[in-house]
């Protein structure tokens, strides 16, 4: 059985991990706790969110039992039983830790193996750049550089259930990383001039009622400045560094259409291009 406070009709859980490259400790066939004990860790932590969701969907429960979910899913724990000889590659038990109150009981037939199991389906959607599960995501960014191939095989009493193999992993940006256009609707609120920096100051229109500032340039200013008295229609790009205004339009005017403008894509291409590097 996997664990002594498991009962011996469960199933063994074993999951074995390798890690190859040039990581320090790698190469010399040494896992390294300073590079490894946090990415393990975000490996556990993955591995119970994976089984807290699948818990919440199996039962339908309520936000107001997140707490009770949290506690069943921190039952499980990855034990590492031994390292491969000659090897970094720990080979693993999925052991779950007993119920404070077995009356209590949420835990549902097959959830361990069914998590790791889905886990292993994250690991290796996310090392190919598909968005899956920020858990493994976060996995895949602990993990220290130079990592060029990673393994990972589920076995339930000693037969295969899931083999991922991956070479050197494409994380999927985050999407609040990458730029995008947003459409602002309202008041201008206030104008930034010389000498100081030039800006666009909205109050949308919409139920949020809320205050955006956009970097414009001088002219892009004295458009706005034109069109204070007027509801306008803003155009901009939202970026890791801020706010930056691409057009300025009257509400009363004819809205430009993405699809068949040439203004934005062309002249705005350079910044749009350094802005998605």
């Amino acid at each position: 059985m996997a664990n002594q406070t498991q009962s011996s009709a469960w199933p063994m859980i074993e999951l074995d991990i390798s890690w190859d490259g040039t990581a320090p400790g790698l190469p010399e066939h040494r896992l390294s706790i300073a590079n490894f004990a946090t990415p393990l860790r975000g490996l556990l932590a993955a591995a119970r969110r994976t089984a807290n969701n699948m818990l919440r969907e199996a039962m339908s429960r309520k936000e107001s039992d997140t707490g009770r979910l949290n506690a069943e899913a921190d039952r499980i724990d990855i034990q590492i039983v031994s390292l491969k000889e000659g090897s970094t590659n720990p080979s693993c038990i999925i052991a779950v830790a007993p119920a404070p109150d077995p009356q209590a009981l949420l835990w549902p037939e097959g959830l361990a193996e069914e998590a790791i199991d889905r886990l292993l389906l994250d690991i290796e959607h996310e090392g190919r750049g598909i968005q899956r599960n920020i858990r493994v995501r976060e996995y895949f960014r602990q993990l220290p550089p130079g990592i060029t191939k990673q393994d990972y095989v589920l076995r339930i009493d000693g037969v295969v259930r899931r083999e991922v193999h991956l070479g050197v992993v494409s994380i999927a940006p985050e999407i609040s990383d990458s730029p995008y256009l947003i459409e602002l609707s309202g008041s201008i609120i206030a104008l930034g001039f010389d000498p100081g920096k030039h800006f666009v100051r909205i109050k949308t229109s919409d139920s949020s009622a809320s205050e955006v500032t956009l970097t414009a340039t001088k002219e892009q200013v004295l458009q706005a400045l034109e069109a204070r008295e007027s509801t306008v229609r803003l155009l901009g790009v939202c970026h890791l560094g801020g706010r930056k205004l691409l057009r300025v339009q009257r509400a009363s005017d004819r809205p430009v259409r993405l699809d068949v403008n040439t203004f934005v894509f062309e002249k705005w291409h350079s910044l749009l291009a350094r802005l998605a590097q």
